[in-house]
């Protein structure tokens, strides 16, 4: 079940509710247009109808990587990106950036070993851009190594190119 910003998920983590972390991204981000929702936009002129079917269309291939995760199945999730995909964590210690599709398949399976887990898409934010998104998503999983809970929540700023992922910025609050 989807949780507005203001009425975060009850099972994530109580000292950081989901509007601290919004909140906290969009003041590292204070001043990035991207994030800039298509309705505060001014003066630009596209065709809305176009615009809706892109943003559909980006929004089809989250949903099907969000579905590989859940199955913790790297290769199908990898469908959903351009060979030249970029996937970049800049709030992990150290900073985490990977490049094309084997480089993320070897990353993806490591983590995938690590940590099983269910992603559920909270909001999605539109941007000038229709071939950009930045959506906001929750996890609830375990911790494979010792069986702990593992929840989590986070903002992604995707970009695409033919309705596949090309870019995926993910931050998060590190553990």
């Amino acid at each position: 079940m989807p949780y507005s910003v203001d009425s975060p998920h009850p099972d994530l983590n109580a000292a950081r509710p989901t509007a601290l972390v919004v909140a906290d991204v969009r003041r590292r981000l204070s001043g990035w247009a991207a994030l800039a929702p298509v309705e505060t936009c001014q003066g630009v002129q596209v065709d809305p109808s176009a615009d809706r079917q892109v943003r559909e269309r980006n929004l089809l291939a989250v949903r099907g990587a969000f579905e590989a995760v859940s199955a913790g199945d790297a290769h199908r999730q990898l469908t959903h990106y351009t060979d030249d995909l970029v996937i970049e964590l800049p709030f992990t210690s150290p900073p985490v950036r990977v490049e094309g599709k084997a480089g993320a398949l070897d990353y993806l399976a490591r983590a995938f070993e690590q940590y099983r887990i269910a992603l559920t898409i909270i909001n999605v934010i539109a941007c000038e851009d229709p071939d950009s998104l930045v959506v906001e998503s929750s996890s609830e999983g375990t911790f494979v190594p010792t069986g702990s809970p593992y929840s989590n929540v986070y903002i992604t700023v995707f970009e695409f190119r033919e309705g596949r992922i090309s870019s995926q910025r993910e931050f998060f609050p590190p553990a």
